[in-house]
């Protein structure tokens, strides 16, 4: 199917067979994409191209009906929130060619043949696979429930037995579990820039720090901390300004010198090439700042 923005015609979302992937249209340059040869777009896994400049989309689909897809816990449907990406792949001369991973046998929240290791130049090198890659199917062959390596090993063989003459090629789908990271939302905050999703970039003195997913320079990060007394400074900070965004500003205070005004202070932030939104106070026991109380 493909879908229609119901206020812009020339935005879709529709499928990329050749690719195997679905794709965010508009007039006909591609923004988003996801990896993905469900008959729906997924929710979750979109990437963005040099077209877009928001923070990576979700979707969901309001009607659709489950019961086909729930014995298959593989199966990329939005709804379900799988906690693992699909990925599939053409190998190619797999009569003659070896397809590149070697195999082990993990336990989740139940026991699973995966990807052991990756042999160099291969195939299997050359599309990203990773241990611990889960193998779900080799055409339409499923792999998912099969407990032992011989079990798998000889299913793909049988696959690859049963290709005619003139077909030298599988499709194996592979299952990797998705990493969770914490996220931050900033909305309604008074400046607009600052607004949007935040994601884990690292750490900064000794607690995460968090970059907003549309503009890198935005970050929530903690700027002073002391165990002792308990306290820690969060700030909403916007980094690598350059002196010509933020001139300084002399205050309308007095001319000691020894007195800063609130633009002064201001002016300050910019010889450091970054400029404080909003700050809070925090415990120093805190890894993660809190909801409330900015100023």
């Amino acid at each position: 199917p493909i879908f229609e923005h119901v206020d812009n015609k020339h935005l879709n979302i529709q499928q990329n067979e050749d690719d195997m992937r679905w794709e965010f249209i508009h007039k006909k340059e591609v923004y988003y994409y996801a990896e993905s040869d469900a008959e729906f777009p997924p929710s979750a896994g979109w990437s963005k191209t040099k077209k877009g400049d928001l923070p990576n989309p979700g979707v969901r689909l309001d009607t659709m009906a489950l019961d086909e897809v729930k014995d298959n816990f593989f199966e990329d449907d939005p709804y379900k929130f799988s906690p693992f990406l699909i990925m599939k792949y053409k190998f190619e001369k797999v009569k003659s060619e070896p397809l590149g991973f070697d195999l082990q046998t993990i336990d989740l929240h139940q026991s699973f043949v995966a990807v052991k290791s990756i042999k160099p130049d291969s195939q299997a090198e050359s599309f990203g696979i990773e241990p611990g890659d889960i193998l779900v199917s080799a055409n339409e062959k499923d792999l998912s429930k099969m407990k032992s390596i011989d079990e798998v090993s000889s299913a793909i063989e049988q696959v690859i037995k049963g290709l005619d003459e003139t077909d030298k090629q599988i499709s194996i789908t592979f299952a990797r579990e998705k990493k969770t990271y914490k996220v931050l939302i900033c909305q309604r905050a008074g400046s607009k820039v600052v607004n949007g999703k935040y994601s884990i970039q690292g750490k900064e003195n000794d607690a995460l720090m968090f970059a907003n997913n549309g503009n890198i320079n935005f970050k929530i990060m903690r700027i002073y901390v002391n165990e002792d007394e308990d306290e820690a400074i969060w700030a909403l900070r916007e980094v690598n300004i350059s002196p010509k965004k933020y001139p300084k500003i002399k205050g309308r205070g007095s001319k000691d010198k020894g007195s800063e005004t609130e633009s002064e202070s201001d002016s300050d932030d910019s010889d450091e090439n970054h400029r404080d939104y909003y700050i809070v106070l925090a415990s120093a026991k805190d890894q993660v700042p809190p909801e409330c109380s900015w100023e």
